[in-house]
């Protein structure tokens, strides 16, 4: 008998789980290392208005002459704050797939968070709002690359460039607030038995399913609850096992599903439609210089023909001779000179 809980990776299960101040704190210091004092979740909805100009290209929204409001949701955005005294902005997203058109959305997801200012408190207590370094985790279910590690960390690394050498000094908040740590988390690439601090990650990866064919319900390699020593995956655990039966969630995740495969059907198609309008294209340069060769060719053969009819005319043969050799004009025999 192994333990069946809902499978993480799915949006609607990930933010209840990231709900639970315990779980996300602990999970944010398993993946980064961070001495984390508090975290604090901020708003994952955020109403931004968009100017006119900002629909150009998109002909089935239509928006007003001034403004309009858009919505956009993150699946984790949060403040924190190190025991060092030192504040981060943490941006979690979850993925199931990695095509196109979901990196134009961490693009856009990035420069908006980029945007924001976090309301910061002050050493006399008052708070202020400030632009902060971000620190960025990406859950992402589908391999995007193989032949990187399962857990690729990207962090900020400065050089003099004049003097060719890593520069180590305090680059001030001005370079940090415009370059971001990144982490990449592809699920399907982790080892099949992590143990140690990275045992939690194990539920984010779709190795355990449950039903061919359906991954909404995954079981875990553990006979009861009270095997899971780790009071965080023990935590987590039993949260989405508490979730197995909520039957509305589990048409969100269907839902999600559903548009998943939609956008991934279309990325094919537009990827079908590009390689098809390349191939055409390569035809078509191919056409076209086969054409300029054969024009090339026919344009030497008419120089022999005019070399050759040239030295007949110069040895004094009849022009009708000549023209049954050659296949020229009568005109244009006598304009060889």
């Amino acid at each position: 008998m192994k333990i069946r809980i809902l499978n993480p990776v799915y949006d609607s299960v990930f933010k209840i789980l990231l709900e639970n101040n315990f779980i996300a704190k602990g999970l944010v210091e398993r993946i980064t290392g961070l001495d984390i004092e508090k975290l604090t979740a901020l708003p994952t909805e955020r109403t931004k208005f968009l100017k006119e100009e900002a629909k150009a290209g998109v002909e089935e929204i239509k928006l007003p002459k001034k403004n309009a409001l858009s919505i956009y949701r993150l699946d984790f955005v949060a403040l924190i704050k190190n025991k060092s005294g030192g504040y981060e902005h943490l941006i979690i997203e979850m993925q199931k797939s990695a095509l196109t058109p979901h990196l134009a959305r961490f693009r856009q997801y990035l420069g908006d968070e980029n945007r924001r200012k976090v309301e910061v408190e002050q050493k006399n207590g008052s708070f202020k709002e400030e632009f902060l370094p971000i620190t960025t985790i990406y859950f992402i279910e589908k391999s995007f690359n193989k032949k990187l590690p399962p857990i690729l960390f990207a962090d900020k690394r400065y050089y003099d460039v004049l003097n060719k050498k890593e520069y180590t000094e305090n680059v001030g908040k001005f370079v940090k607030c415009l370059t971001n740590k990144a982490y990449f988390i592809q699920t399907t690439n982790l080892p099949k038995h992590l143990k140690g601090d990275f045992e939690i990650l194990n539920s984010f990866s779709n190795q355990f399913v449950l039903n061919k064919g359906d991954d909404l319900i995954l079981e875990i390699p553990y006979k009861d609850i009270d095997n899971v020593k780790d009071p965080l995956y023990r935590e987590m655990i039993k949260i989405l096992q508490s979730l197995v039966g909520n039957e509305q969630l589990k048409r969100k995740m269907r839902d999600e599903r559903i548009y998943e495969d939609y956008l991934e059907e279309m990325e094919k198609k537009v990827i079908e439609s590009d390689i098809k309008l390349k191939q055409n294209k390569q035809e078509l340069k191919q056409k076209d210089q086969a054409i300029e060769q054969n024009k090339q060719e026919l344009k030497q053969k008419d120089q022999v023909i005019l070399n050759s009819a040239k030295l007949l005319k110069q040895a004094g043969i009849p022009i009708e001779q000549i023209q049954k050799s050659t296949g020229l004009t009568k005109q244009e025999i006598q304009k060889i000179t």
